[in-house]
C-alpha cells in the first residue's frame, strides 16, 4: 500500500498499491480486498488519493516523484460505482505557459467540503526556457501550490 483514504461511511478504504500502481478498496470489517484495477498507467506512482465528501469519487495525482510532467500532470477522477476513470486536467502545459513552472508531481492534496475544489501542493521544476543551463529537468526543486476547481457538471 502506498496511499489510501479516510474511511468512507461503508469502512471502506480506497488506496493505491506501491509497485504497481493499483487502485484497491479494504473492507477492514471483513478483512476483504478488493483490487480496482490500474490508477493510471502501468507502475506509475500514487502517493495520495483523495475520497470525495459525498463518497462518490476518488481524486488523485499520478506520477508523483517527479514524473508527472512526463504524462502532462493528469488530475484523474475514479467513479467509484462505474469504475470509470476521467481526466479532469493536464496540468504540465497550462503551468508552463502562465507561470514558467511545470508541476511534476505531488505528496499532498485535499478536497474541500463541498467537493467543489481540490488543492494540492506540488514539487516541479522551472520551464526549459528560464531554468539555468546547469539545471536539469528533474521534475524536483521548486514547490508550489494550486486550488482546482472541479466543475459542478464533473462532481
Amino acid at each position: 500500500m502506498r496511499s489510501s483514504t479516510r474511511e468512507a461511511r461503508d469502512g471502506s478504504v480506497y488506496g493505491t498499491t506501491q509497485g504497481t500502481g493499483q487502485l484497491f478498496r479494504y473492507r477492514p470489517a471483513r478483512d476483504e480486498l478488493e483490487m480496482l484495477g490500474p490508477a493510471w498507467q502501468r507502475g506509475d506512482y500514487v502517493t495520495v488519493c483523495e475520497l470525495s465528501p459525498d463518497e462518490r469519487f476518488l481524486y488523485y495525482l499520478p506520477g508523483a516523484h517527479g514524473g508527472a510532467f512526463r504524462q502532462g500532470t493528469p488530475v484523474v477522477q475514479y467513479e467509484i460505482a462505474t469504475g470509470r476513470r476521467k481526466v479532469l486536467a493536464f496540468l504540465a502545459r497550462a503551468f508552463e505557459q502562465a507561470h514558467n513552472y511545470v508541476p511534476a508531481g505531488t505528496y499532498g492534496m485535499k478536497v474541500s467540503a463541498d467537493g467543489g475544489t481540490l488543492y494540492v501542493n506540488f514539487n516541479g521544476h522551472a520551464a526549459d526556457g528560464t531554468r539555468p543551463a546547469h539545471m536539469r529537468p528533474n521534475g524536483f526543486a521548486l514547490c508550489s501550490f494550486a486550488a482546482i476547481h472541479i466543475p459542478a457538471s464533473e462532481r
